[in-house]
């Protein structure tokens, strides 16, 4: 099945403003054989410019892919392109930001398709990949695919996390021990270093210089959430 097919079966009570046509043709994002669809040109905007992903000669696509690639599709107001969002073959998640580590986390029911945006303006769905493994998989961003492992989230998620607990959970700013920036890149602050216990800075950075400039810890910060101290 294809990944677009995979996510559109669950909007099957959607309708769009553009009307079905009857049509003896495939589609041009899927190559499948569609007897019914939508004009190509109604379904992309002026500003799409991932045409690479238009793979067939076709004026049409499937009425999957006018779903997913709708500007008005969830509560009848956003595209799914606006959302990080988590399917299965029984449902899809639109998921808060502070639902995501959670997915990301726990075991996955397979197949599913996984997908976070980093500013909700560009699609993911027909990037995505189905994965069938919820140790290592794929999750598909608007910026980049990101391979994610099991073995590499154990490791760097928990420091990346402790990095960003509030020092004090009386201070009504909550300042973490490091902002994302310096989390993602590293800090020059030595007082902040020393606060955070100078051991375990450099045995910590020991690790992550081995993830330094990848997707994958890219990631992994943004979608950080803030921890109480205990």
């Amino acid at each position: 099945m294809h990944v677009i097919n995979f996510i559109a079966q669950h909007f099957n009570n959607i309708e769009l403003e553009y009307k079905l046509k009857k049509v003896n043709t495939i589609c041009a994002f899927t190559g499948e054989k569609i007897s019914e669809g939508y004009r190509l040109k109604d379904i992309i905007s002026s500003s799409f410019t991932d045409y690479e992903y238009i793979k067939f000669q076709s004026e049409h696509v499937s009425r999957g892919v006018g779903l997913v690639l709708s500007s008005r599709l969830i509560n009848g107001k956003s595209g799914l392109r606006n959302y990080s969002y988590f399917v299965t073959q029984d449902e899809i998640r639109i998921l808060k930001s502070n639902e995501v580590e959670e997915y990301l986390l726990k075991e996955k029911p397979t197949p599913f398709v996984f997908c976070i945006t980093f500013n909700g303006k560009k699609h993911t769905s027909f990037k995505a990949i189905i994965n069938y493994s919820s140790n290592n998989f794929t999750i598909q961003t608007d910026i980049a695919p990101v391979l994610v492992k099991k073995k590499d989230l154990d490791i760097i998620y928990p420091i990346l996390k402790n990095r960003y607990t509030i020092i004090d959970k009386n201070d009504k700013n909550q300042k973490t021990f490091f902002t994302k920036d310096e989390i993602l890149y590293g800090c020059n602050n030595y007082s902040k270093i020393e606060k955070y216990g100078i051991n375990i800075y450099y045995n910590e950075e020991n690790v992550l210089k081995y993830y330094r400039n990848t997707m994958l810890i890219k990631l992994l910060t943004f979608i950080l959430q803030k921890q109480i101290k205990e």
